[in-house]
């Protein structure tokens, strides 16, 4: 068990952006790989483990299972953001195709792994504005794994949040 530090969002976030242009992005990337190769989804679950909490990373119905659904405009630092992606690998009875996940920052933009060619590279973890994946129908849901009043004194033990 391990105590958190002042604000456990922040921390998820910065792990997410000190991999911008060093992780090389793989669809297949196993979350053993992380933090050197990622996928949209062993790069969530690679960050949350850095502050103890276990999330799915294999399988995007198993990931929507955890956290709870909020509104988009409920978003906070740290919550999780389903889009279509530009490939529907699961489709959620009630969310429809689901291809992508990314995080936001709080500061309107969203850290992100994708395949996509930028900057002369093959993929790889980048930080864009949120409105990228939300606009035409691309949003379907968000999710929150971590409340804003979530501080220490807590406990993490197999993602299980414990106050003291």
């Amino acid at each position: 068990m391990e105590q958190l530090s002042r604000d456990p969002r922040s921390l998820v976030i910065r792990e997410a952006r000190r991999l911008i242009g060093q992780a090389t992005y793989r669809l297949a990337a196993r979350l053993e790989e992380a933090p050197e190769i990622v996928n949209c989804m062993t790069l969530l679950a690679h960050s949350y483990r850095v502050i103890g909490l276990e999330l799915a990373a294999a399988r995007f119905e198993e990931q929507l299972a955890q956290g709870k659904a909020i509104d988009l405009n409920q978003l906070e630092p740290g919550d999780l953001i389903y889009t279509a992606g530009s490939q529907a690998y699961y489709d959620h009875p009630e969310y429809g195709g689901i291809g992508h996940v990314c995080l936001a920052t709080g500061e309107g933009t969203v850290v992100h792994a994708t395949r996509r060619v930028r900057q002369g590279r093959v993929g790889g973890v980048y930080e864009d504005p949120l409105t990228t994946f939300i606009a035409a129908g691309a949003f379907k849901v968000a999710r929150r794994l971590l409340t804003p009043t979530l501080q220490p004194p807590c406990l993490v033990t197999k993602g299980i949040v414990s106050h003291l």
